[in-house]
């Protein structure tokens, strides 16, 4: 088999909205270049790893043949109709601002996206009739992004001209990303969590976020067009996060701002240098979306200096796909139970999920009415959170033995099926 073979990866995002202001889409992707799904991390002590289902988390990367065998198998895996749809009907909808790639993905209309381009091989697409929309180096990741376009050209076609230019390069469209919950109105209980005491630092990749905690510091950071915007959606997880005991700090990296183009794979690289630049050891990221070769590259490396990623499986219920970041190998995938510890009828059936935990709360909104959070972007901050009170900083050592701490945690229930993963944390086991 030729390393250099052009292989297509169809995936699957999802984003539930309700009053967030974001265009409700599913995006897809496609690879070549950058590294496999499987995503370097060193592999955790094997009591962890029996604890519940063979977790992925922590496994060594696989040869690159074995990555492209993987690759090559899920080129028949297919994106719902109903999740199609509202990609093109989003894309139909604002056609300046969006496009779809061959694989029905929702990106950036006419720009694309390359990781650590040669100047050698920038000036043969130059001269092949590209040029830079903008390059910026990423310097606490060590890598530099290179936006380009090629007037009148669709994304799909300047992928696959600067994939023959560049074979070993992670060049992507712009893919976009989105939340994985859903807002409504009404009110229900609130979440049963647990906690340890002692200060902590974690990161979440989301909207921008109110206060929500007089005894947590929020920082935030605003990466897209409008700066930090508070939403409703951040807000909910930023309260998780910052949940009690409250003596730490939450980092937010608003990537959506108020624009249309916010929430995309260009931006969650900037936001994870951010983090990397802030030495956050915990970075929840509340999206789902497609693979994206340049966001995998980014998130490797904070993975192998050992940071924790952490991010929701999704919400697409027993017809879902894998979807990213939550697929990467390293990155913990969480999915989402209700207040009796049984799966939520719309977290995704995947293959990929290491933890569990409640995922429907009830908070108070940014105009001041409270107002219910429902899916497994919910859950995954949880997650984030007691990994956070367990890795003070980032370390590959350190950040096994936290997730090694957290599965023996976990509880299955006593009756009925099994949970996927390790089971459920962040709620007491229901006593019946």
């Amino acid at each position: 088999m030729k390393a250099k073979k052009i292989l297509s990866i169809v995936m699957a995002g999802v984003l539930i909205t309700g009053g967030m202001g974001f265009p409700a889409m599913v995006a897809l992707a496609q690879m070549r270049g950058g590294p496999p799904r499987d995503m370097p991390m060193p592999s955790l002590p094997r009591a962890a790893i029996e604890h519940g289902r063979a977790s992925e988390v922590g496994r060594p990367i696989d040869p690159w043949e074995r990555g492209l065998e993987r690759a090559e198998a899920a080129q028949a895996e297919r994106l719902s109709r109903n999740q199609l749809d509202k990609a093109e009907t989003t894309a139909k909808q604002y056609p300046e601002d969006y496009e779809l790639d061959r694989n029905g993905a929702l990106a950036i209309r006419g720009e694309v996206l390359a990781s650590d381009l040669p100047d050698r091989v920038l000036a043969a697409a130059q001269r092949a009739g590209f040029s830079v929309v903008r390059r910026e180096q990423v310097e606490d990741l060590g890598l530099t992004m290179t936006v380009l376009t090629h007037p009148g050209w669709s994304v799909t076609r300047m992928v696959d001209a600067l994939r023959r230019i560049a074979p070993d390069v992670a060049i992507e469209a712009d893919h976009l990303f989105f939340p994985s919950g859903a807002v409504g109105s009404g009110s229900v209980p609130g979440m049963p969590v647990g906690g340890q005491h002692g200060d902590w630092r974690v990161g979440m990749i989301d909207t921008g976020a109110e206060p929500v905690a007089r005894q947590a510091r929020l920082v935030q950071q605003g990466f897209a067009a409008g700066g930090v915007v508070p939403n409703d959606h951040g807000t909910a997880v930023a309260a998780i996060l910052a949940r009690t005991p409250a003596s730490g700090a939450v980092y937010v990296a608003d990537i959506f701002g108020n624009g249309r183009q916010g929430g995309t794979a260009e931006l969650m690289v900037r936001a994870l240098g951010w983090m990397a630049r802030q030495n956050v050891p915990v970075v929840n990221i509340g999206m789902v979306g497609p693979y994206n070769g340049v966001v995998a590259s980014a998130v490797s490396i904070l993975v192998r200096r050992g940071f924790l990623i952490v991010a929701p499986v999704g919400n697409d219920g027993s017809s879902a796909r894998p979807l990213y970041p939550a697929s990467l190998e390293g990155v913990i995938a969480v999915t989402g139970v209700d207040a009796q510890g049984a799966l939520l009828p719309e977290a995704s059936r995947v293959r990929k999920v290491d933890f569990a935990s409640p995922a429907i709360l009830s908070i108070r909104g940014v105009a001041g009415n409270m107002v219910q959070m429902r899916g497994t972007s919910f859950a995954s901050p949880v997650v984030a959170r007691q990994l956070a009170e367990l890795l003070p900083a980032p370390a590959p050592r350190a950040a096994r033995a936290a997730v090694e701490t957290l599965a023996r945690s976990a509880w299955q229930p006593k009756k009925g099926r099994s949970l996927p993963g390790h089971g459920v944390i962040g709620m007491p086991q229901p006593s019946h």
